[in-house]
């Protein structure tokens, strides 16, 4: 049997982004909270199979946040460990489905760089795109992963796109008109007040404007009669769909970095919350008792802005102070 441990075929997939971060800590902590903590931000609780031995096979849910609970069968990751050294450096083969790798085996290298007396660059790097699109997608899944490490972190704050050092380049050129950021916040809330598909809105490519659909009344909310007939956002280029918050993972994964942060001793209660349906109820209840509950709706409303900032930055959508042009 062969010891060689061959590393990825990334021919024919040229796309890769790069991320650094800097973390309060000594580089121990960081790589301890890759190595063996990684159920507290990564991974769905109790899923993780690794053995961080060189050559060895891994498995893990990363949780999902579609709904309210997780689904039973989590959101499958496999991969490989091609390389690691201690508190220095880890390589990983690292494969998931749909909306992540598509399924291919792509790259990932991860260094833990001493900066200060107790201070660590996280440098994160992840090759093997087939296009710009997996790659912004997958960069803005690392963005907020990198986020909810942050949280389990002593000492480290929130990490914010201007706390994230890219290297990677940003989309070449506009694809819309400017879109006023507060009508962007108040379509995106509107979709996420269902499941995902039941409410709709999207950006007008040609003028930034935001059409509102309601599938229950089959109306464009915003628009004129006239303008009811033409928005249909399975007709590609005209309109660009406001996102879900599922498609921004601010579910489950952004409660539980919540409750990391502010309730550190009721951690593993809120974990056991998010497997059963009616989590968020639940949630909320808990948090009306401990008096937060306000400071949890300040909290997703600040990590809806940053998600809503970068997935408009990363799909090229220029955002303004001014009023849009309203739809219709």
């Amino acid at each position: 049997m062969s010891d060689t441990i061959y590393p990825p075929d990334l021919t024919g997939r040229p796309f890769a982004l790069g991320l650094t971060v800097r973390f309060p800590v000594p580089p121990d902590r960081l790589y301890d909270a890759w190595t063996r903590h990684i159920d507290r931000w990564l991974a769905s609780p109790g899923s993780a199979r690794m053995s961080f031995e060189k050559g060895a096979p891994f498995y893990f849910d990363l949780m999902e946040t579609s709904g309210e609970a997780p689904a039973p069968a989590g959101r499958p990751h496999y991969g490989r460990i091609l390389g690691l050294e201690r508190d220095r450096a880890l390589d990983l083969a690292w494969m998931s489905g749909a909306g992540g790798t598509d399924g291919a085996e792509t790259l990932l290298s991860v260094r833990f760089e001493k900066a200060g007396d107790r201070e660590t660059d996280l440098r994160l790097t992840h090759q093997g795109f087939a296009t710009e699109d997996a790659r912004n997608r997958q960069e803005r899944t690392w963005r907020f992963l990198l986020d909810s490490l942050a949280a389990i972190v002593p000492g480290a704050k929130p990490v914010s796109a201007t706390d994230i050092e890219e290297d990677s380049p940003l989309p070449a050129e506009p694809v819309s008109a400017p879109v006023a950021f507060d009508d962007l916040v108040e379509a995106f809330v509107f979709v996420s007040s269902g499941q995902p598909m039941e409410y709709k809105a999207a950006i007008a490519v040609e003028t930034g404007a935001i059409h509102y659909h309601d599938e229950w009344e089959d109306v464009d909310i915003e628009g004129s009669e006239e303008g009811a007939g033409d928005f249909d956002m399975d007709f590609g280029d005209r309109y660009i769909p406001v996102p879900h918050r599922s498609d921004l993972d601010l579910g489950a994964r952004l409660a539980l970095r919540f409750a990391s942060e502010v309730l550190p001793d009721r951690y593993e209660q809120v974990s056991r919350i998010f497997h059963h349906r009616g989590a968020f109820g639940q949630f909320k209840s808990l948090l009306h008792e401990e008096g937060l509950l306000e400071r949890w709706f300040a909290f997703e409303a600040a990590a809806a802005a940053r998600a809503l900032r970068d997935w408009c930055r990363a799909n090229g959508i220029p955002v303004t102070a001014r009023p849009a042009t309203k739809a219709g």
